[in-house]
């Protein structure tokens, strides 16, 4: 098992944290929020560290995955982006629950909760989140940077473009 930081503490944050436990391949061991009011805080044993300021701290601690967790689309995928260009791997949480086709092509660094359904032959982007009971059915295509919302149903060939 290997340490991993995420970025992000509210509830999608939570969420993470909790398919990472379940899922027993990463470790939780700090996050990382850009807002000051919850630094200093534990969630379930891991610290709230600070912000991207607080990195180095996480890169010397040897800590050299990360989850970004945060809804919005396009500060998760830009905060990604910076991350990765700091020296981070960016890692995916699947939790076990999750139902996904051999045929199916996951990019890296997507968050996918329990109960999500991903069909044969349907593709997601990187830096999505298919949430709690979402099912992507055959064909899909789901780009980067998008979100399905929990209980989103997505019938077969749709195409939902990046970001």
């Amino acid at each position: 098992m290997m340490d991993v930081a995420i970025f992000g503490c509210g509830g999608l944050g939570q969420m993470t944290q909790d398919i990472l436990v379940q899922a027993g391949r990463w470790r939780p061991v700090a996050f990382l929020d850009s807002d000051p009011s919850k630094h200093a805080r534990e969630i379930d044993g891991v610290p709230v560290i600070g912000g991207l300021e607080s990195l180095a701290s996480v890169i010397a601690a040897g800590v050299s995955g990360v989850v970004v967790a945060i809804g919005d689309n396009r500060t998760r995928v830009s905060i990604a982006t910076e991350l990765e260009r700091r020296g981070m791997r960016l890692v995916g949480a699947v939790h076990p629950l999750a139902s996904i086709s051999p045929s199916a092509r996951i990019a890296e660094h997507v968050i996918i909760g329990p109960r999500a359904i991903i069909c044969v032959n349907a593709a997601v982007g990187p830096h999505s989140i298919l949430a709690a009971g979402s099912i992507a059915d055959h064909d899909t295509r789901i780009g980067a940077g998008c979100h399905l919302h929990p209980a989103s149903r997505l019938a077969g060939a749709v195409q939902v473009e990046d970001l």
